[in-house]
Formats: structure tokens, C-alpha cells, sequence
């Protein structure tokens, strides 16, 4: 909340299982053999002001029942 509040944006990120994706990122980070980062969150100032979609399905949300 405290980012928002001071104007940051954020990206939540897929990693995993994109192999391509999670070997750049051990290579810029340094991570040692054996760290499979499954995701990132990228912090910034937006250049621009998007419209959030709500993707909220109540339909897609079940009780032990489909």
C-alpha cells in the first residue's frame, strides 16, 4: 500500500517454468545451482495511467461442488 501511496507501480512476473525466463534471472542475480526462481515483482513509476480490469469471475469460485 505504502508504494502505491507514493506513486510507485508494480508487475507481478511469471518465471517458472519458462526455463529461458528463470536462467537469465539466476545469471544477473548470481544465484547459485539449484535456485529456481518461480516469480518477481518489478517496481517503477508508471509513464502512464492504466485502467485496472476487474477479472473477478464469481462464477470460477466452487465449494467442493463444479
Amino acid at each position: 500500500m505504502e508504494a502505491k501511496e507514493l506513486g510507485i507501480g508494480s508487475c507481478w512476473l511469471g518465471v517458472y517454468p519458462r526455463e529461458d525466463r528463470y536462467l537469465k534471472i539466476n545469471s544477473y542475480f548470481h544465484l547459485p545451482k539449484g535456485i529456481v526462481p518461480l516469480w518477481m515483482i518489478a517496481f517503477g513509476y508508471p509513464d502512464q495511467n492504466l485502467v485496472i480490469k476487474n477479472k473477478f469471475d464469481e462464477l470460477k469460485i466452487h465449494y467442493e461442488k463444479y
